[in-house]
């Protein structure tokens, strides 16, 4: 397991993806990903034909943001800036740091972790 993989896994359990009445479940969309046409987001949530697509398109989108290359505009570049701009609430931070803390075996993670950790690579875990 990545970090990236478990920073998803952390929003995706925050929308409930698990549960296959939700949205992100129905959708296949474990970050309620937006529509996005033209350049601009839409406020329909993007549907996919299979989880693998949902989750390869969810992993592509937070390397984008963790990497710094996003257009999101991040502000702070940390856990607490990432559920923003996915229009979490912004509880939703500390509940990624403690789901993240777990997944990861790394108590020093809270909600204003940088999100570059979740792309650095380091011994055993990527």
């Amino acid at each position: 397991m990545t970090r990236l993989e478990a920073l998803l896994d952390a929003i995706a359990a925050y929308n409930g993806f698990r549960d296959p009445e939700s949205p992100a479940y129905q959708a296949r969309n474990p970050l309620m990903l937006k529509e996005f046409e033209g350049g601009v987001y839409r406020d329909r949530l993007r549907r996919f034909n299979s989880i693998i697509h949902g989750l390869q398109a969810g992993l592509f989108d937070l390397h984008v943001k963790c990497s710094g290359k996003s257009n999101a505009k991040l502000a702070p570049e940390n856990l607490q800036g990432l559920v923003r701009v996915y229009s979490l609430p912004d509880g939703t931070a500390h509940y990624a740091a403690r789901f993240l803390r777990k997944a990861l075996h790394d108590s020093t993670i809270t909600e204003t972790t940088e999100l570059k950790y979740f792309v650095e690579k380091t011994n055993g875990i990527r």
